[in-house]
């Protein structure tokens, strides 16, 4: 075999193992579907990886009894809020403005007699 010959059996067999690994290698996942939470990245519907960032929480307003709950994952944060009382009456029991609750009983009506 001449020199000439050699080169191009070895640059013949070089590029044919260069097109092997290329040809074999996947193509990247350009990673799509899937919805990411506030726990959990999307996980991608064609390759199952989890890919992007994790979503925000969606927080629920805080009341009387809980704090701020995101409705997703069940995180709190802050304080409760607490009742808001608005005293007794005639008419009403001492009532939370917030949230309705009632406690006691209706002011008495106490006739007064003047002598």
């Amino acid at each position: 075999m001449t020199k000439f010959s050699k080169i191009t059996v070895v640059f013949l067999f070089v590029c044919a193992m260069v097109f092997t690994l290329c040809a074999c290698q996947p193509a990247p996942c350009t990673h799509g579907g899937g919805t990411a939470t506030c726990t959990h990245k999307a996980v991608c519907a064609y390759c199952g990886e989890e890919y992007g960032e994790v979503a925000s929480h969606h927080w629920a307003d805080a009341t009387c009894l809980t704090p701020q709950t995101c409705n997703n994952c069940g995180a709190t944060q802050g304080e409760e809020l607490g009742h808001d009382w608005v005293e007794a009456n005639y008419d009403t029991p001492q009532t939370c403005s917030r949230c309705g609750l009632t406690q006691g009983e209706v002011l008495e009506y106490v006739e007064t007699f003047e002598e």
